[in-house]
């Protein structure tokens, strides 16, 4: 039989053993679990568990076993959970919750459909065989270790499988990075350790590091490789690794990854199979991406684009919770997975060329949706990542709103013109509200940009365009400046908003409207403290200075209130709405049209300078 994987205890990247097994009456110690009588080891858990509905949709798996190595007697178990109807009709309305922050009460009492697939009583070294072709419905397979004498001892196991590989994977790892190197130097060190332990992951994985920054000093060997490149973003990074990895000529598949993601390289060995068994040929694999500050907390296992916006599959599930491991199951609709972590065919260069030359924000998308047809996300597969909330950059709404018009003129199909006049009003809107009255004008540019068309962007200087953006942001200082400029954030407390006047909010625009008389003096002279991100109208209600403050980074910046902002911006609302309605149809077809061309290596190589 040929060895998958190995079941892990621990890891040195994640403290949390419930991502990784359940005790009863067992403890970890030294690498082992060591059983009283009656003891249970149970690995129905975020990496231990066996996804066998999705193993079976997307790979010929069929024929496994668990090889143990124990010391003692123990009744071991392969137990099948499913995903009910019930419980997808109890967690009905979770998604819709965890996209739009809103409370939800988890049920009390869930029923888990539950079936022994085997059980059997073993002393010492075990060996569990059992298949998975046959299993029906959504769910997990997961190992069950009870001990039936005290001083029992679980030391380790393996995956296996009788079937023969499809193929034999050659991939390149593409890690874009700009000015990051204690981020990128840490995984090139994990990975390198891994390639030395693991001669299978080291004859299958070479690593080529595009440095944006031009700055990384990174030693060299036959498995890492560094290419200096031109600064035109995430876009342009992701998109030199594919360049180099199709021009090699030797790899199979890229896997497109961030710079500052933390993940256990033993992951590799899971990828590894899943495209050396998969169905088709042109499977994508992308890992999930779990909250970096909440190690249980799952942001975002791969997503939908519906026509103009993201639908995130998982966001917010517990892995800790067996319950939500076991819902990660529901084989959801997926049309792109993030380039946190990605692994594509090499092949989709041939049939689709290369992605768009968008800078940052939203390239992954557009290129999933135009090369990805079926991506697999799974149990096991996840990296770590800070949460894009916990970070504020003002010119990156210039980026997410023009390329999200981008991408709905090329694959929108329903309500795409009332969505994007929506978002032009929302988009606006919010910035006023949040007196950031400068990402207002980047909120229209981008979409004045947009209706230039594809030219204006294959002749764009990114590099320049950015720094343009990023000089005319709002500066986050630190609380010494803050303080210079009368603001001592120490010493203010923060506002809490009132539960309720929606109302009285609306009809005055978020007090917009009200008279001066009506606002609080002292706070109107000593300021406001509110949140940086994550922030909401309700903390700008009746506000005239707002220090917005970020207490993680100890930075933020303080804005005013300006009511004549209302009707200049109000203005030019009205004339971009009217100019998107008469232009898009146009717009549209124009992009559609130049796609060979944007995505073409000639346009690559010019935007590269190569």
């Amino acid at each position: 039989m040929t060895k998958l994987y190995d079941l892990k205890l621990e890891s040195e990247f994640c403290d949390v053993h419930d991502l990784y097994f359940r005790a009863t009456d067992c403890e970890l110690k030294d690498g082992a679990v060591k059983f009283l009588r009656g003891g249970k080891l149970k690995f129905d858990t975020y990496f231990n568990c066996l996804s066998y509905s999705k193993l079976v949709h997307f790979t010929v798996l069929d024929k496994l076993a668990y090889e143990l190595k124990l010391k003692g007697r123990f009744v071991v178990r392969i137990v099948k959970s499913v995903v009910t109807k019930k419980m997808k009709e109890q967690f009905e309305d979770f998604d819709f919750c965890a996209i739009f922050d809103q409370p939800f009460m988890y049920p009390r009492a869930i029923d888990f459909d539950k079936e022994t697939l085997v059980e059997k009583e073993v002393e010492g070294d075990a060996r569990i065989e059992f298949e998975i072709a046959s299993l029906e419905d959504e769910g997990l397979c997961y190992l069950e270790i009870e001990s039936l004498d005290d001083g029992g001892v679980f030391f380790g196991g393996s995956l296996l499988t009788e079937e023969e590989p499809l193929r034999s994977p050659k991939i390149a790892i593409a890690i874009c990075t700009y000015r990051r190197e204690k981020y990128v130097e840490r995984n090139i060190t994990n990975l390198r350790n891994e390639f030395k332990k693991n001669p299978v992951l080291k004859n299958a994985f070479d690593v080529i590091v595009v440095d944006n920054g031009q700055t990384l000093e990174l030693a060299e060997n036959e498995n890492v490789r560094v290419v200096k490149n031109k600064n035109l973003g995430g876009s342009g990074g992701f998109t030199r690794g594919i360049m180099e990895s199709y021009l090699a000529g030797k790899y199979t598949h890229f896997l497109l990854q961030d710079d500052d993601i933390v993940f256990d390289p033993k992951m590799l060995e899971r990828v590894l199979v899943y495209l050396a068994y998969a169905k088709n040929e042109k499977l994508t694999v992308g890992a999930s991406m779990i909250v970096f500050d909440k190690p249980t907390m799952q942001y975002e296992m791969g997503s939908r684009w519906r026509d103009t916006y993201i639908w995130p599959n998982g966001r917010n599930y517990d892995l800790s919770l067996a319950i939500d491991v076991l819902r990660n199951e529901e084989q959801k609709k997926t049309t792109y997975n993030a380039w946190w972590f990605m692994c594509e065919p090499v092949s989709v260069v041939d049939e689709f060329g290369l992605p768009l030359p968008l800078f940052i924000k939203g390239d992954d998308i557009e290129y999933s949706l135009r090369t990805a047809k079926e991506i697999m996300t799974i149990n096991g597969l996840g990296v770590w990542h800070e949460s894009f909330d916990s970070k504020y950059s003002g010119e990156l709404e210039y980026y997410v709103k023009r390329n999200e018009l981008i991408i709905s003129a090329i694959y929108g199909k329903h309500k795409v013109m009332k969505d994007n006049l929506r978002k032009l009003f929302r988009g606006v809107a919010k910035e006023l509200i949040f007196q950031r009255y400068v990402v207002a004008d980047f909120v229209i540019e981008g979409f004045k940009d947009f209706l230039k068309g594809p030219k204006y962007i294959m002749n764009l200087d990114g590099e320049k365009m950015h720094a343009s953006l990023r000089a005319r942001a709002i500066k986050q200082v630190g609380k010494e400046e803050l303080k210079k400029q009368g603001f001592d954030v120490d010493e203010m407390t923060p506002f809490a908003p009132p539960r309720h006047a929606y109302f009285t909010k609306m009809i005055t625009l978020n007090g917009y409207l009200l008279p001066n008389f009506l606002y609080d003096k002292n706070e109107t002279k000593e300021g406001r403290l509110v949140p940086l991100t994550k922030t909401k109208p309700k903390y700008f209600f009746k506000c005239k200075t707002a220090v917005q403050y970020d207490p993680a980074t100890d930075r933020g910046f303080v804005t005013r209130q300006k009511r004549s902002m209302l009707f200049k911006y109000g203005f030019k609302v009205l004339v971009m709405g009217i100019r998107l309605l008469f232009e898009f149809g146009t717009v549209k077809r124009k992009y559609k049209k130049a796609m060979p061309k944007l995505t073409s290596f000639e346009n690559w190589n010019k935007l590269l300078g190569l």
